[in-house]
């Protein structure tokens, strides 16, 4: 019941939010849009044990004066002002996931034409559980998407501003504030198809190559020495096993096939902020291969390989102009990733509950 009950809400999440989109597409209307968003946080807002860390939030808006010291001030902030409004904790839930998924809409708010194919990557690609899961990290990672937006026309003050508060939400927004301005300065670093997939097939032989676990698990102890196991959540373990099971090859297939189409949808689109998106992706999918063991690398590089939101949203775009039997082949790779993500929901903490029914939850599930 509870498989059928998760598609559903999904899928009629979705077509709720691309109707939407559409027409806020044919209107060139805004609103549209804001009552899609409503839509996500309403959902995302009274689930019950959706996303690895619901416990560890609910448990800090249930406790606010035991939160962990590490967590950040902005963070903290929000949840306490909630809390002590007496607000349920589906309130708080909801609130973060409007203010996160309104953030990635608001940086492509010009481009209106992509609202309907940014929907469709979100969704079926599953952005929404990582969204719904690392709440702190996310948040900031939107916060720092939107600053981007100022970043490339030269607003200085309004990207560091924008920063600044990403790092109130995740210290470790410190290190894209610092690295996005070096790939934001020129929109092709990454132009030729040819060494990007040797780029791509050098990380692959790497990652199973026991040096680099060797080098990440001695970095990640200096880390941890400093000081920095904010980085490592809850006390996250150092690394975790490497699966190559099918999702493995659905995710990098369609990475191959982002690249391949880099060239000529950056062309297309050379006078958005995509490309430079594009040059953050890239880092992103070579970091990703390479330190796919460590949790730590992998937390940090969320800021990096989410840019596949938008590369992904526009090669879409792209392809349905130039290509259309890839346009196809991309678009059944993000649907294989939301049935991959639907074909383990008891495991993935992907299985849709509302927060009346976690007597359920706590009857199939047993984790709390």
């Amino acid at each position: 019941m509870f498989e059928i009950q998760t598609i559903v809400v999904y899928l009629s999440l979705f077509i709720c939010m691309f109707g939407l989109s559409k027409y806020a597409q044919k209107t060139h209307t805004w609103s549209p849009i804001i009552i899609a968003l409503l839509l996500y946080a309403i959902i995302f807002g009274v689930r019950y044990g959706v996303g690895t860390d619901f416990f560890s939030y609910l448990n800090y808006f249930k406790y606010p004066s035991y939160i962990n010291e590490n967590v950040e001030s902005g963070f903290i902030f929000l949840i306490k002002l909630l809390s002590s409004l007496g607000f349920h904790y589906s309130f708080f839930y909801g609130i973060i996931a409007f203010i996160q998924i309104y953030l990635v809409y608001k940086s492509i708010q010009q481009y209106d034409y992509a609202f309907a194919s940014l929907t469709f990557v979100f969704m079926f690609g599953a952005f929404w559980l990582t969204f719904a899961n690392g709440l702190r990290q996310i948040l900031a990672f939107c916060i720092l998407v939107y600053a981007i937006t100022y970043l490339v026309r030269g607003k200085w003050i309004q990207y560091i501003i924008l920063g600044i508060l990403a790092m109130l939400f995740h210290k470790s927004a410190i290190i894209p504030l610092i690295i996005y301005p070096v790939f934001c300065i020129k929109k092709l670093y990454f132009n030729n198809t040819f060494w990007q997939i040797i780029g791509l097939a050098l990380s692959l032989v790497l990652m199973n190559v026991n040096i680099i676990s060797f080098v990440l698990s001695n970095v990640e102890r200096i880390i941890y020495a400093l000081g920095y196991e904010f980085y490592l959540e809850d006390g996250a373990e150092f690394s975790k096993e490497t699966e190559y099971g099918l999702g493995f090859f659905i995710t990098l297939f369609s990475y191959i096939i982002l690249i391949i189409n880099s060239k000529g949808m950056k062309q297309m689109y050379k006078d958005t902020w995509i490309p430079f998106a594009y040059n953050l992706f890239y880092i992103g999918v070579i970091l990703k291969y390479l330190f796919i063991s460590s949790l730590l690398f992998s937390r940090i590089n969320y800021y990096f390989i989410y840019f596949e939101l938008f590369v992904g949203t526009f090669t879409l775009l792209y392809l349905w102009k130039n290509n259309r039997s890839m346009f196809y082949v991309l678009l059944g790779l993000y649907v294989l990733t939301f049935v991959a993500n639907m074909y383990r929901m008891d495991t993935n903490d992907a299985m849709y509950f509302f927060f009346w029914q976690d007597f359920d939850y706590n009857m199939i599930l047993g984790h709390h």
